[in-house]
């Protein structure tokens, strides 16, 4: 980066955003932390500076515009290390967009059978019990038979 020095205001200004974009670009590029360190300390600096010419907004702008294109090289350099360039360059997809309108589908019952979910079930409001008695007096027999059985020895 280099460093402000007193003289030309507009050259102050040019010198302070080219100063913003590049220290954002390098905390993109190598996902540096913005409120920690060497980096908060700069910042601050140039953010001083940037309110003493009463363009806050523009250093925003800029050192985030920086910090955006960092990242996206970064992921690239990437990209490249993994692919390599030409691998990478040959895996983009391109998608052409026509202006033709859009063909409608015409679905069969079964097609909306398929894409539906399933619908709940309903919960009766009341559980009735009638009935309940004559249905295990049907299932369980009147007299069980049982054999008491005794462990020899005893």
């Amino acid at each position: 980066m280099v460093k402000l020095k007193k003289g030309n205001i507009i050259e102050k200004k040019q010198l302070l955003i080219k100063n913003a974009y590049s220290l954002g670009y390098e905390v993109g590029y190598f996902h540096h932390d913005e409120y920690v360190g060497w980096v908060s300390s700069e910042r601050s600096k140039l953010e001083d500076e940037a309110k003493k010419l009463k363009m806050l907004d523009e250093f925003e702008k800029r050192y985030y515009a920086g910090k955006s294109a960092g990242e996206k090289k970064a992921s690239l350099d990437r990209a490249d290390a993994i692919l390599g360039a030409e691998n990478r360059r040959k895996n983009v997809k391109t998608y052409e967009i026509s202006k033709e309108p859009e063909k409608k589908i015409k679905r069969t019952p079964m097609d909306n059978n398929y894409m539906s979910l399933p619908q709940k079930q309903k919960v009766p409001e009341k559980i009735s019990m009638k009935g309940s008695e004559e249905f295990a007096k049907q299932r369980v027999p009147e007299k069980v038979k049982t054999k008491k059985i005794i462990p020899k020895g005893m």
